[in-house]
């Protein structure tokens, strides 16, 4: 095979794989959105974090089973445009991003619901909405 078939071939190979590789980037990506959670993340404000399991290894090298729990807080967060005290199980990493966006309404408004996944996030998120949209009219 000539340098030049063989660079030919190539490139359409390439193009068909990379046209694949596309569809089934956006296969998963829109896969990723629906992230299954445990009932108890969907339940506050966990911000991704859920439990892990693994192992506990001993020094004779003796596996067993266990489980890697969040940090749960319950907390009580003041909401700006609602008026009153918002009451949430969070994690500690979504209390510092909760900071770091600058009050519960902005991060509830602002974070996708792939990164919320949560009921009681979506609730506040449709009352603060449903608020917002009074208070324009």
């Amino acid at each position: 095979i000539s340098s030049s078939k063989l660079l030919r071939k190539m490139l359409t190979t390439t193009n068909i794989f990379s046209k694949v590789l596309s569809h089934h980037r956006n296969f998963f990506s829109s896969q990723i959105v629906k992230r299954h959670g445990s009932n108890r993340a969907k339940r506050g404000l966990y911000h991704l974090k859920d439990v892990r399991s693994g192992n506990s290894v001993s020094f004779s090298e003796r596996k067993t089973r266990r489980k890697w729990k969040p940090n749960v807080q319950t907390k009580k967060f003041w909401s700006q445009i609602l008026c009153c005290w918002l009451r949430f199980k969070v994690t500690t990493h979504a209390i510092k991003c909760i900071d770091k966006k600058g009050g519960i309404d902005k991060y509830i408004l602002e974070t996708p619901e792939s990164k919320l996944n949560s009921i009681a996030g979506n609730n506040a998120k449709r009352m603060l909405l449903s608020k917002l949209d009074d208070s324009n009219n």
